[in-house]
């Protein structure tokens, strides 16, 4: 499947440095589950922090690292010595063309990022969908992460996980959670933007599903999918988000092969709402239509409302 055209979805993106109201970045986006439209900006709003970063106009190294840069860089997240555990997307046996996945170059930048600040440990951890070594391995993940200085470790095995508590919970009691999520001084969700058929949208939330090893469960709970992604929420909460939106599945998610939006954009943030907010309205939805989006930030996990986020727009 070839690339929508990128210039058909943000003709008017203004440049690098911007800080601007996410909200203004959707006000001409076009109708809900469908991909497109144009972006503008509104003027810069100076003296504010970003509430996260939207990088763009370059490689995907690059992209990663003009985006932690502009949050204060990566020596504000990891610390010497620390326990790093990276959680990209590794669900499917898909190539990286077809963005089913994280995009191995995303990763493997954020792995060589916590390296170069003196992490003690850098770990890549997905329990995904399809048979393991098929994805971490056509996803080009395991290869990238290596080349990076990453162990890569498959969450196929209940041993790697230790049973805890979820508070604030409303469905999601109790789960099975990778221990070296748990353990790990730093905490880096590496989403991929797409469409998803039970949810109609993944990012940064729901990435956490494969954190957990009863993922069914997560889907059966009491309340609800939706809900049982808030509560993974109340327990897991990254130090650091880096979403790839690089080329976004817009159609067949979440496996596709699918239709493809070139965006061409990493976005990198500490609010898991914030980010998923912004997220959505790339494919066109607005927060409040996710369900999940809608019950996290009544969970008190972050902003949904895109009147308050404020997004710095930089150039690789």
């Amino acid at each position: 499947m070839s690339p929508i055209s990128r210039r058909d979805f943000l003709k008017k993106i203004a440049a690098g440095g911007a800080l601007v109201s996410a909200a203004s970045l959707f006000e001409s986006s076009s109708a809900a589950g469908q991909p497109g439209g144009e972006a503008y900006l509104s003027q810069p709003l100076e003296g504010q922090k970003p509430d996260l970063v939207v990088a763009e106009r370059g490689e995907p190294a690059a992209l990663v690292q003009a985006a932690i840069d502009a949050l204060g860089g990566i020596e504000k997240f990891v610390k010497k010595g620390d326990y790093v555990v990276l959680k990209p997307n590794v669900a499917w046996a898909r190539t990286p063309q077809q963005a089913c996945n994280t995009n191995p170059e995303i990763v493997a930048a954020v792995a060589k990022l916590c390296r170069r600040a003196g992490a003690g440990r850098v770990e890549v951890w997905d329990h995904t969908c399809d048979e393991f070594s098929l994805c971490f391995d056509l996803s080009g993940i395991k290869a990238a992460a290596e080349a990076a200085g990453a162990k890569v470790f498959s969450g196929h095995l209940e041993g790697a996980y230790r049973e805890v508590t979820l508070p604030g919970a409303k469905s999601l009691k109790k789960a099975k959670i990778l221990k070296s999520v748990l353990d790990c001084n730093v905490l880096i969700n590496i989403p991929v933007i797409k469409v998803h058929a039970a949810t109609g949208y993944t990012a940064s939330l729901k990435n956490f599903i494969g954190a957990n090893f009863n993922m069914s469960g997560v889907h059966s709970t009491p309340l609800g999918l939706h809900q049982g992604i808030a509560d993974i929420g109340t327990l897991l909460k990254p130090s650091l988000i880096v979403s790839d939106a690089i080329k976004v599945l817009t159609s067949n998610g979440p496996k596709g092969p699918g239709r493809l939006l070139d965006v061409g954009q990493v976005i990198a943030g500490v609010d898991p709402v914030a980010m998923d907010a912004y997220g959505a309205g790339l494919l066109g939805r607005k927060p409040k239509e996710i369900p999940f989006i809608l019950l996290a930030h009544d969970l008190g996990l972050g902003e949904m409302d895109l009147n308050k986020i404020k997004v710095k727009s930089v150039r690789a």
